[in-house]
Formats: structure tokens, sequence, C-alpha cells
């Protein structure tokens, strides 16, 4: 099997979008003492991983393995988006799930804007240079998203950022 596909890229970037929208939620789970709460659901999360890699595996190989985890990563997202609002933080569900396609909208536009560039770069040093004009055209238009959608956040967000240099100061 020729493991050089875009399709790993593209199954790993996916699986490390949803272990980024379950991470918050598993801490607050960890902060607030309910891991017991939760055990059944990451023993269900582990099983469906491995029986997922045993099926798929023999069928699509590597990537069978993945598709494998992102489906017990999906099921644990969802778990843990409802169990969440509804036992810790007593918010709406519905405010995960918009902050979610929000994410996922987002990522679409700008996948979708940089395959409008037609760029193939001669070596690493153009590559380089042209993925940190994407990264600041793509962390701009975030910033531009946070602002508009979640402005008390981003607010909070600046103002942890301007104490950052203050961290840095000898104390006289």
């Amino acid at each position: 099997m020729n493991y050089l596909l875009p399709i790993f890229s593209i199954l790993f970037a996916v699986r490390g979008l949803l272990q980024t929208i379950k991470t918050p939620l598993r801490m607050l789970i960890m902060a607030s003492g309910l891991y017991r709460e939760t055990r059944i659901q990451a023993t269900l999360e582990t099983s469906i991983a491995i029986l997922g890699g045993i099926v798929l595996a023999p069928i699509w190989g590597l990537p069978g393995i993945l598709i494998g985890s992102i489906i017990a990563d999906l099921y644990r997202c969802i778990h843990l988006m409802i169990f969440v609002p509804r036992k810790i933080t007593y918010e709406n569900v519905s405010v995960y799930v918009w902050r979610i396609v929000r994410i996922i909208l987002v990522i679409g536009i700008v996948f979708s804007l940089s395959k409008c560039v037609n760029y193939d770069p001669s070596n690493y040093v153009n590559w380089t240079i042209f993925s940190f004009v994407v990264g600041l055209i793509t962390v701009a238009f975030v910033a531009i998203i946070g602002l508009i959608f979640e402005k008390e956040s981003f607010n909070e967000t600046i103002k942890r950022l301007r104490l950052i240099p203050s961290l840095f100061k000898r104390s006289s």
C-alpha cells in the first residue's frame, strides 16, 4: 500500500480537531471530580477504536485504523458535549454545537481559499515563507470571527495576552 497519500493528512487533521474538542471538556470533568461518572463512556470509546481498527484495517490498512479512531473520538465528543453542559457548566448544549459548527466552517473557508492559491514552492525556504503568510492570514481570519461571534471570550483572551510581557519582567 502507498502510504504517501493525502488521505492521511486529512484523517490526522480530523482526528486532531476531535482531540482539540475533547481535551477542554475532559479537563473540566477531571477538575470537577466527575471522572468516575464517565468511565463507561471512556471504556466504550476505547472499545470502538479497537474494534474499528480490527474491522477496518484489513480493508483500508492504516487509514482504516485512523477511521476507527475517528469514529471513537466522534462518539466521545458527542458524549462530552452533552455531559459537560448538563453536569458541570449548566450551559445549553447548543452553545457547544454552534462553536464547533463555526470551527468547521472556518476550517472549510480557510481550506477553500488556500486551494484557490496556485503555489508550487521550489524549496523549503519558499515553502516556509508561504506557510508563515498563510498562517498569519488564517490567524487574522479566526480573530475576526472570534471578535464577531465570541466578543466576551475574545476580549478576555486579549487581556490575558497583554499580561504575558509582565511575566518576563524582572522583579526589582
